[in-house]
């Protein structure tokens, strides 16, 4: 039962099929979003994590192969010197020098010459393919023997005055030699015997089997490898030994990586950081930078030369960032599918709406007791809409069932009220109708005929008393009650009741009209008003409830209506077709408009009082 003193909760309300397209679309969106999203950035990661483990292990294998050409031969430097020292090779023993110095390169491929140059200028040299160079009196021989050290007897003189002033040994820088098409570096060792010094061992390197390496690295790593002295000159590249250097000697010892023919290398140096430190999180000592369409990877080592050495690995960026570019082409096809998804999504959304507005519809058309009108839900394929539907006509069917029982105007009335529960006194106005000997009548007629006959009557007055608001209160026989100002407060229920007998009146009389046309008897009905005060409310019993009225009032008003055929002739015509009367108690404050005369005071059967009847001659339309 609803409350009508309840205060309306407002809230908002939603179409169906706006929640349903941008729930799912909403929830497609996030997923799909959330996947291309993680997918993007794991594909990075991973791009980031191979290109970390490619560069790892290329430059790993680049400087194992550089340390393993150069760190050698240090140790046969220093192992030579330790044999002068050791007192097992004399500076005036050309030939066991020369021995120990074939022994040294057969054990070196990598060493192109060996020298030995004492105090005096006096050189031994062992050149690989070459037959040994026992003695020279002239420096120049010596100088320009020497792998491009320096090309000044001045210069070599530096050289033999540093070395006596050295521990260990040292790496020369690397130079380019012309004749030779690659650069070379040298090993200086000093030798001492006995504490004084007592000449230089000069070993020179060639570096073509590391430019050669890198030609197979980049085979077998599908990268550029590339070494650079300091930040600024190239010592080594696959594509070096192609390369022409005319003019270059010992002031200019390496080429610039700049004007090398490398893009990458070209514009490395303004990429190139100050430091080349481990990633945050990382052990690896290298570092990765864009330079143009090429990622480059650098390591830095030492103890090469006076500057340290930088090892890379150049990698072609379109290869390295080919998952991201299918990421994408996977995220374009995820958008479109998206769109598939909310245009599917619209469409059954607007699908849904439809058959869930149907169901509005009706369940509203119920409410309103308009049942006529609720056509069958089809069936559907959706279980959840099939069973909606198959309930809806059941109750549809039921309700059909219902309204030709109950009146619905009725139901309409008392589903407005808030107050059924509680049986009510009221004062309000009750009619009875009955048809003239009807019993004979019925006699001469079949089952068929009398029901036909009932229905189209019931269906006349039933008409003209709820185009007033009345209530039919039940069927009774060929006799119908009803009555006004209930359930709804009608201050003026008894004009209602007249305007109504004076419609049924009418409506009889047109009807007669046609029976006569057709051959058939006319009917004659008698009608009777009285107002009064009742108890009206549900009354009945727990299985079943009737809203009805009961007191004296009722009784008047079926006593009104059998007085007709109780007054003589003189007072109703015979012919007249349908007699209203009514009570004092009705026509009181009645207003202008209605048309009746008086037939006198008469006593009603069980009441004591008499009371003053009036025949309605017409009413207001």
């Amino acid at each position: 039962m609803t409350d009508a003193t309840a205060p309306t909760v407002r809230f908002l309300r939603l179409p169906v099929s706006l929640v349903l397209v941008g729930g799912l679309s909403s929830l497609m969106l996030i997923a799909v979003s959330a996947v291309l999203a993680l997918s993007f950035f794991s594909a990075r990661a991973n791009t980031l994590d191979l290109l970390r483990d490619r560069a790892d292990i290329g430059l790993e294998l680049l400087e194992t192969r550089v340390r393993g050409q150069l760190d050698p031969v240090a140790e046969i430097g220093t192992g030579l010197a330790g044999m002068f020292f050791g007192g097992l090779l004399a500076p005036d023993d050309e030939h066991a020098i020369v021995a120990a110095f074939q022994g040294a390169l057969a054990a070196a491929p990598q060493v192109t010459a060996i020298f030995f140059i004492d105090g005096g200028m006096r050189a031994v040299q062992v050149s690989r393919g070459a037959d040994p160079l026992m003695e020279v009196v002239d420096q120049g021989i010596a100088i320009a023997g020497m792998g491009g050290m320096t090309d000044t007897q001045d210069g070599f003189m530096a050289m033999l005055a540093g070395a006596a002033d050295m521990e260990g040994y040292a790496w020369l820088p690397p130079l380019w030699v012309q004749n030779m098409k690659q650069p070379v570096l040298n090993l200086e060792v000093p030798v001492q015997i006995g504490g004084e010094f007592a000449g230089v061992i000069f070993a020179v390197v060639e570096l073509g089997s590391i430019v050669a390496f890198l030609e197979d690295l980049r085979r077998t790593e599908s990268a550029d490898a590339f070494i650079l002295y300091g930040r600024e000159r190239l010592l080594a590249h696959p594509r070096l030994f192609d390369t022409m250097l005319d003019g270059v000697g010992a002031e200019v010892p390496l080429i610039a990586a700049a004007t090398f023919d490398d893009p990458a290398l070209a514009g490395l140096g303004a990429a190139m950081p100050s430091t080349i430190d481990p990633a945050e999180g990382e052990d690896r000592m290298f570092t990765s930078m864009d330079v143009g369409d090429k990622i480059v990877t650098l390591r830095e080592i030492g103890g090469y030369g006076d500057e340290p050495w930088q090892i890379g690995l150049t990698f072609d960026a379109a290869e390295v960032n080919r998952p991201l570019v299918e990421l994408r082409r996977t995220a374009l096809l995820g958008l479109l599918i998206l769109a598939i998804s909310v245009a599917l999504a619209l469409w059954m959304g607007r699908v849904f709406s439809r058959r869930i507005a149907s169901m509005c519809d009706i369940a509203d058309r119920l409410a309103r007791m308009d049942v006529a009108t609720c056509g069958v839900q089809p069936r559907s394929r959706l279980l959840e809409f099939d069973e909606a539907s198959r309930a809806f006509n059941a109750m549809t069917r039921g309700l059909r069932w219902f309204e030709t029982y109950v009146p619905k105007s009725l139901v309409l009335r008392l589903m407005s009220q808030a107050d059924l529960a509680t049986s009510q006194e009221r004062v309000l106005t009750v009619m009875f109708t009955d048809i003239r000997g009807f019993s004979s009548m019925s006699e001469r007629m079949t089952a068929t005929e009398v029901a036909d006959l009932l229905n189209q009557h019931f269906e006349i007055l039933s008409s003209c008393i709820e185009a007033e608001d009345g209530t039919v209160d039940k069927f009774i026989g060929d006799s119908v009650m009803a009555f006004w100002g209930a359930p709804e407060h009608q201050p003026d229920h008894a004009a209602r009741a007249l305007r109504a007998a004076d419609c049924i009146r009418r409506r009889v009389e047109a009807e007669n009209e046609r029976r006569r046309a057709d051959g058939k008897d006319p009917i004659f009905i008698r009608v009777g008003l009285h107002s009064g005060a009742v108890v009206v409310g549900n009354i009945g019993s727990q299985s079943r409830v009737n809203y009805t009225v009961v007191g004296d009032t009722v009784n008047a008003a079926s006593r009104l209506e059998s007085l007709a055929k109780e007054i003589g002739a003189g007072a109703i015509a015979e012919t007249d077709e349908c007699v209203v009367l009514f009570s004092e108690e009705t026509g009181h404050d009645l207003g202008g408009g209605f048309d009746s005369r008086s037939l006198g005071s008469h006593t009603l059967r069980g009441r004591a009082a008499p009371v003053e009847v009036f025949q309605l001659l017409s009413a207001p339309a």
